[in-house]
């Protein structure tokens, strides 16, 4: 996985301004040397020679080279800017592109989110890297030109600022894996507080804050995290200073050490006032370079320890099964379980309980249950959204672990209780693209009119959601609608809806129910809810309790067994309440 992040496709469109910054490096790279020389020249022809008229022409040439390196610095930061720009932008589109899981049971963790953030510190870092590549070979280019000036006139000056240089290269290795090592321990805490921090800006969360007189209560959870996460910090920081710093001090010693030889050398005549200026300055600027990489080589060398963790969070959470060839699916006929079983990550409670069952092409079934019976679970399995273990869900005779889910899913429409309300107009919204099939979207509209506002379908542009300027507030129904309608204008073999119509007013959801069942008897409809009178639309009525179901052969059934004495579904107002007993 991190090959991704290091391959040179991540530089495709940057090409231009690559070659435009190796000519300005070997330019730059001149005009040091120049810069190195004339400032030997300036101080031997005023202290040796009193020649004013060759000091005056040494000066101008060193101020006509640091006005050409200011030039040459500002269009080489717009340059790297550009660069930068875009190589960040093929990072982030690799990462998003990468991060694009299969299923959802292991993405719905603690653990995930924690590796995601371990995971995002470690891309970040590389993306660094990659970009700071550029910064290293020029730095390497000057690096080679600074020793070089060194050793043709001291040998050993160069060796001398290199090994007193070293420790702070061993500090930064060091400090980089501090630093993974404490984002990886801390996620969870940090995750927190920003959960917390989120509460006092979201808009939805405002009316429950406001009303039951949260915020106190909240700022109180959020003070402590903040609190535990500060000194946490404060102690990784006095770590880091403790390590630098001891290591550190081993290179002020070293310049000293190199400006006494020097010094001595002058004094005694070896080289003469100009050099000694000359050589001071380029070894600070060797110095420097060699600073500037120090971090770089620290954060490379923790490139093993990041392709581990990377490697394993794909397999763990992304990566297909080991299977040579996916068979293909154009159209889902049956969906069967055999003895299925489920549970959740990190959990022994089973959710699913040895369940058989098989649908066909034109079945409508209705899935009922208390909160907790595991319907919704049914549901998102049924469609492929979970791992399951081996020949427990088959479609087509297919087992789904041997399916390309890339083909499922193309032959799947949901809508469940926690869909997204996307920022797209409306149009946008309900087909998922800019190409939409415009024969396809009116045939919806004329279908189901009272499922997009008029005024919204006549406004293409207009956002929908309250987070940007110009967007369209819309009510928990009418986000609702849009989303049905977009399940409905793939035109699915397989549409589940979960909880879909619950802020629908029950007049438009009948009718909504009675025309999608209608329109659908050559594909399959599941329906999950808790209102009885869906049931009628069905038939296959499905009655779940602790993770088992029981099935009803029609709607009369579940009238009957709902007015019996030992009746197990007591209803209010056409909801299911509860349940109790087996049928």
């Amino acid at each position: 996985m991190i090959n991704k992040f290091l391959s040179l496709k991540l530089l495709k469109n940057a090409r231009t301004e690559l070659l435009i910054l190796a000519i300005i490096t070997i330019i730059s790279t001149y005009v040091v040397t120049k810069y190195i020389s004339n400032t030997q020249i300036l101080f031997d022809s005023f202290i040796l020679s009193g020649d004013y008229t060759k000091c005056i022409f040494s000066l101008a040439i060193i101020c006509g080279v640091r006005i050409i390196q200011i030039i040459i610095r500002q269009f080489q930061t717009y340059v790297e800017t550009r660069i930068r720009g875009k190589m960040a932008n093929n990072i982030e589109q690799e990462m998003y592109q990468t991060i694009y899981p299969r299923t959802i049971t292991n993405i719905e963790t603690f653990n995930y989110q924690n590796d995601l953030q371990s995971i995002t510190y470690g891309v970040n870092t590389i993306a660094q890297l990659f970009l700071s590549s550029i910064t290293v070979l020029q730095n390497l280019i000057l690096i080679i030109v600074y020793a070089y000036i060194l050793f043709s006139q001291l040998w050993f000056l160069p060796l001398i600022v290199l090994i007193y240089n070293v420790p702070k290269i061993i500090s930064d290795v060091k400090l980089s894996k501090i630093k993974f090592l404490y984002v990886e321990q801390n996620s969870d805490l940090s995750r927190q507080k920003a959960h917390y921090s989120h509460f006092f800006t979201k808009p939805d969360a405002q009316k429950e804050i406001i009303v039951f007189f949260l915020r106190d209560y909240l700022f109180t959870k959020w003070n402590k995290l903040a609190q535990k996460l500060f000194f946490v910090e404060i102690k990784q920081k006095k770590k880091e200073l403790m390590l630098s710093s001891t290591l550190s001090i081993i290179a002020p010693i070293g310049y000293f050490i190199t400006q006494f030889i020097l010094l001595i050398y002058v004094f005694n005549k070896v080289i003469t006032f100009g050099n000694y200026m000359s050589l001071t300055t380029t070894v600070s600027l060797l110095e420097a370079s060699l600073f500037s990489i120090s971090p770089i080589v620290g954060n490379t060398s923790q490139l093993t320890t990041f392709k581990k963790k990377m490697d394993d969070f794909y397999k763990r959470y992304l990566n297909n099964p080991i299977i040579t060839k996916f068979e293909c699916v154009e159209k889902i006929e049956t969906i069967r379980l055999n003895n299925l079983i489920f549970k959740y990550p990190n959990s022994d409670s089973l959710v699913l309980k040895n369940i058989n069952l098989k649908i066909s092409l034109g079945d409508v079934v209705v899935i009922l249950g208390g909160n907790g019976s595991g319907k919704s679970t049914l549901g998102k399995v049924l469609v492929g959204l979970h791992e399951v273990p081996e020949g427990t869900l088959v479609f087509n005779d297919y087992d789904v672990n041997s399916i390309d889910r890339h083909d499922l899913y193309k032959n799947v429409s949901i809508v469940t209780q926690d869909f997204n309300k996307f920022p797209f107009p409306i149009i946008e919204n309900i087909t998922s693209s800019n190409d939409y099939d415009t024969s396809k979207l009116n045939e919806l509209v004329n279908k189901y009119p009272y499922l997009i506002p008029k005024d919204l379908f006549e406004n293409t542009e207009t956002l929908l959601g309250i987070d940007f300027l110009g967007s369209r507030q819309l009510s928990g129904g009418q986000w609702q609608r849009i989303a049905i309608a977009r399940a409905l204008y793939k035109q699915s073999s397989i549409l589940l809806l979960d909880e879909a119509t619950s802020a629908i007013d029950p007049e438009t959801e009948l009718k909504l129910i009675n025309e999608i069942v209608q329109s659908r008897k050559d594909r399959i409809t599941i329906i999950i809810t808790h209102r009885v009178d869906l049931a009628k639309y069905a038939n296959r009525i499905l009655v779940m309790k602790h993770g088992k179901i029981s099935e009803l052969s029609n709607y009369s059934d579940l009238l009957d067994a709902m007015n019996s004495k030992e009746n197990i579904i007591r209803s209010n107002e056409n909801e299911i309440r509860s349940f109790s007993g087996a049928i």
